[in-house]
């Protein structure tokens, strides 16, 4: 339970930021580069933290964000490894299926 309080505890954050800045995109595109940025960033360092639990959610993410095999160690989580800005980006895949709840009768 502490694992899942911790991942919210980073999550949290980003979700705030997002919603705050979400109607910027239009009036302030330089503004929503940057918050663009920083939630890939935070992305990149919880899924490699992720990887024990679940490795291959994480994999894509770490995909998606174009990061190499050799810089996804724990170790690799250090400012030293951050995402340069303005690099190209795959094409966005899904991580995960999407749920799809069955009302019942």
């Amino acid at each position: 339970m502490l694992l899942v309080r911790s991942g919210i505890a980073w999550v949290r954050p980003i979700d705030i930021l997002l919603a705050r800045n979400l109607g910027f995109a239009q009036s302030d595109p330089a503004r929503m580069e940057t918050v663009l940025y920083v939630t890939a960033e935070a992305i990149r360092r919880l899924a490699i933290a992720a990887q024990a639990f679940t490795p291959i959610g994480a994999a894509k993410f770490l995909d998606a964000l174009n990061i190499d095999a050799d810089k996804r160690q724990f170790a690799n989580i250090s400012d030293a490894d951050k995402l340069q800005p303005g690099a190209e980006l795959p094409a966005p895949t899904p991580v995960f299926k999407r749920f799809e709840h069955e009302a019942k009768d």
